[in-house]
């Protein structure tokens, strides 16, 4: 699959000082996945459950679009603490 990031994704990500490598393990080997319509949202937490990234993706014809990324703190409001 190829990921593409559109101009706001990638404007966010060094805004936020978020990790390509953090962004490829959230769609790759996502914790959680929730779909709203033609969206994806890929939840991964990171650094020791210290935050959570998310990654809002369209996915067309073996290519995921991200349209913006974000992390967050308190991983627990979004992913199960019982999942790996």
């Amino acid at each position: 699959m190829h990921i593409k990031f559109t101009y706001h994704a990638a404007r966010r990500m060094k805004q936020r000082k978020i990790d390509i490598y953090d962004i490829f393990k959230c769609i790759y080997l996502p914790q959680k996945i929730e779909h709203e319509g033609r969206k994806i949202k890929f939840y991964r937490s990171l650094a020791g459950n210290k935050y959570v990234v998310i990654c809002v993706c369209i996915i067309e014809n073996d290519e995921c679009r991200i349209i913006t990324i974000y992390k967050a703190g308190r991983p627990y409001r979004y992913i199960n603490p019982n999942q790996s």
